[in-house]
Order: C-alpha cells, then sequence, then structure tokens
C-alpha cells in the first residue's frame, strides 16, 4: 500500500492541499504524491468558492473504514396496484 492510498483509506475524501501538506511532513514531495494520486485514478472533485479540490480513492470509499455499502433501500417505494403511474408522467409533459 502506497502513502496515498493508506492515507486517503484512513482519512477519506480530504482536501488536496491537506493531503499534499501531510504528504510533505512525511517527507514526500509534492509533485511525488500528484503523480501518484494520477497513477492510482485518485479522484479529484473541485467545488465551492473559493474553489477547493478534495481527493479521495476510486469508488468514494476509505478501504479501512467500517463502511458497509447499502445494496437495499431502507424504506421500499410502495406503489398500489391500482396505480397508474405513467400517466403522473404524461399528464405533466402535456400540461
Amino acid at each position: 500500500m502506497t502513502w496515498l492510498e493508506d492515507y486517503l483509506s484512513e482519512n477519506g475524501e480530504t482536501a488536496s492541499k491537506t493531503v499534499k501538506d501531510a504528504a510533505v511532513l512525511a517527507g514526500i514531495g509534492r509533485r511525488t504524491v500528484e503523480r501518484a494520486a494520477q497513477r492510482m485514478h485518485v479522484l479529484s472533485v473541485a467545488a465551492g468558492f473559493p474553489r477547493t479540490t478534495h481527493w479521495s480513492l476510486p469508488g468514494g470509499i476509505a478501504l479501512g473504514s467500517n463502511f458497509e455499502p447499502i445494496t437495499e433501500p431502507h424504506h421500499p417505494i410502495v406503489v398500489p396496484e391500482n396505480a397508474d403511474v405513467a400517466s403522473d408522467f404524461t399528464q405533466g409533459a402535456e400540461g
């Protein structure tokens, strides 16, 4: 496991500046961690004002976490048998 993978596994989505600063403190150059991020296909998302870039592992899940993805909805949607769901959508398009 690389330093970057380990860091993002433990911390999840993190501001790229924070990751790079932590890398420097660990004795790893900023450009080195940027190249590692490219090789690992780290997800980079810019948002907000002022614009901040956040890095996360592909799949958006911290590998070291206890996160378990939800495979089924917690609250299933129940539609009555006699409901005309299709007409609900077409009525909005006509008017």
